[in-house]
Parts: structure tokens; sequence; C-alpha cells
């Protein structure tokens, strides 16, 4: 029965995934739901495995003396670091969703805790005075202009009332302002003409990125820019942030770096022209490490223009739209169809590795 039941259970869950791809009616996209969060319980069980077993690896590496016992510690030191780090979201917001990498450049929508002075906020915006107040004060909801005139009115209210109110007000400029956030880029040359936009911004408005995360990121930027003393930049930076950026991210660039020697050799002794396979492959590499440097550009920006074609930054561009895409397509069909008789093997319990041996 050891073996069975892994084996039923792994028959209905994949069964049912690949009919839920074809029927996307009742029951099934529920099931599919279901059964990603039951992957991701696992998953955060196949983490803790992980971890357990580095920092056994490790520890054992110290007690033994081992030579290398000092990166050891570094390594054990700096995961833990950055495990306590990341659970209790040091310098960022406090919680289970709190946010544990917000940066200056976060693409999230706003909090509560965003609004630095609400009230400053919508008396701002309700004057109307720069072209972005009037612009928000356009996208505002009747009952956020209602809560600005109350404050303009001068209305007065005891602590406790307007310490209410003034939350409330934070809440329904939160929903106004995500609102213009998620509602495509706001960003007009004429409309902020009179906001200082640093340099970051600029280069994010000279060169916008695609997907619906870059536009919020954007939008957030301008906003900031617009309203420096009213909006927080974000939730804070966090020292899981900092260690990513400070660490992790120069260590990545030195693994990388590291791994061009052996790349390189390894392009050598491929690359050799013994073969005519091996002399077009040469020939395409070398075209298209030429054309990604202005070297590329400068060898052939003399050609005419009916022989624009042979532009060594247009071949190499060619050669990766074409040929490349052709056979990373190839590539891909047949990752898929060994990805396809490998499921079905599991589902139909044919491929039985991951029970363990047999006895």
């Amino acid at each position: 029965m050891r073996r069975e039941i892994p084996l039923l259970i792994t028959f209905i869950v994949g069964t049912a995934l690949v009919v839920a791809l074809f029927i996307p009616h009742h029951p099934f996209p529920e099931l599919d739901g279901e059964f990603s969060i039951w992957f991701d319980i696992i998953a955060v069980f196949a983490f803790i495995l992980g971890g357990g077993n580095l920092l056994k690896v490790h520890i054992d590496r110290i007690q033994r003396r081992h030579r290398d016992r000092f990166f050891s510690a570094v390594t054990i030191v700096g995961f833990l670091g950055t495990l306590i780090i990341g659970l209790l979201k040091f310098g960022g917001s406090p919680g289970l969703k709190g946010n544990y990498i917000a940066d200056s450049n976060a693409a999230s929508v706003y909090t509560v805790a965003d609004i630095k002075d609400p009230e400053a906020l919508v008396r701002k915006v309700n004057a109307g005075h720069d072209p972005v107040s009037q612009y928000l004060k356009g996208n505002l909801s009747a009952s956020t202009l209602e809560m600005a005139d109350r404050i303009e009115g001068g209305a007065s209210m005891p602590d406790p009332a307007r310490t209410q109110f003034i939350d409330e007000l934070a809440k329904a400029l939160v929903e106004d302002l995500n609102v213009v956030l998620t509602g495509g880029s706001i960003f007009d040359e004429r409309r902020f003409a009179g906001v200082k936009l640093d340099r970051e911004t600029r280069a994010m408005i000279a060169n916008p990125g695609a997907g619906h995360e870059e536009g919020i990121r954007l939008n957030r930027r301008l906003l900031q820019s617009a309203y420096p003393d009213e909006i927080n930049p974000s939730h804070g930076t966090t020292w899981f942030r900092v260690i990513y950026n400070g660490i992790f991210v120069p260590l990545g660039a030195t693994m990388f770096s590291l791994l061009a020697f052996f790349v390189a050799s390894a392009s050598y002794r491929a690359f050799r022209a013994k073969t005519r396979e091996a002399t077009v492959l040469l020939i395409a590499a070398f075209i298209i490490l030429i054309g990604r440097t202005p070297l590329g550009y400068y060898l052939t920006f003399w050609l005419p223009e009916p022989l624009q074609f042979l532009h060594i930054p247009n071949l190499s561009a060619w050669i990766l739209s074409a040929p490349n895409l052709a056979g990373q397509r190839a590539i891909m069909i047949g990752i898929a169809l060994g990805i396809i008789a490998t499921s079905l093997k599991l589902i139909l319990g044919i491929e039985r590795g991951y029970l363990g041996h047999e006895k």
C-alpha cells in the first residue's frame, strides 16, 4: 500500500490537471487552483529540507576542521541572516503580507502607509494650481471630492472624529490613486513640465518597459516627484534588498565573470572549423559578437542603402531572429514532447523512480 497510494494520488492529480486544460468547467478550474496551493505547501517543505541539508553539510565541514571551513561559516551566517531578515522584514512592512523587497522603484499599488500627509495632498489636488493636480482632481471620486470640500470649508471636528476622518480620507485617496496607477501611463510632457524628474525617471520615460508592472512603477515615480512631501516613495528600503543588491548581485557578477573563461575555452574547442557545419557556426557566432559592439557598426556603416542587409548589426539581428529562433523552437518542441512523455509515464505508473528503489 505504501506504493499503491502514492501512485493513485499521482494518477488522480495528473489526470485532473490535464483535463482542466481542455475542460474549463466546474469543478476542474477549482481543482487546478486547489492543487496549485498544495504544490506551494509541498515546495515549502522542500525549501526546509534544502536549508536543513545546507546547514548539515557546512556544519559537518566545520566540525571536521575542513580546510574550507571558513567559507562554510560565512555561508551559514549569510544563509541564516538572510532568512531571518526576510522572514521578519526588517526595514519594510511587517507581517506575513508585508513587502520584504520594497524600494523606491516599487511596482505595487498604494497602501494607506504610502500617503504621508493625506490632508495636504487632497488640499493641493483640490486647489488644482498645477496641471498634475488638475489631472488628479478629474480622477477623484465624488465621495473623495466631498471630503476635500469639508476640509476646505474648515469644518471643526473633535480630535477623535478628526483622526477617523483623516483615516477615511487616506483610504479614499488610495482607492482613487490606485485607479490612476493601473489605468495606463499618466505622463504628458506639458502636464509634468513644472515637475523636477530625476535621471532614472527620465530614463524610464524615454525607454518605457513592457508590461503592466512597468507602467505602475513609472506612475508611482511620477506622482512621488510631483508630491514629494505628501506621498512616500515606498514602504522603505529593507535589509533584504540591501543584502540582495550589496552582496548577492556582486557575487553573481563574479561567478559569471569566472564562467566567462570556461565559456571561452569551450567555444574555442567547439568552433574549431574542421567541418562545414562548424565553419558556419563559427562565422555566425563571430557576426553576433561583433554586431553587439560598436565595432560592428563602424566596420560596415559605409555600405549603401541597397546593401544595408549586409550591415553587421542587421546581420546579427537576422541571425538571432531567424535561424537561431528556429533552432530554439525546435529545442522547445523536443523538450515539450519529453515532458509530455515523462508526465504520461508518471500518471500511468510506468515511471516509479520518485518512490525510491524497489526492494
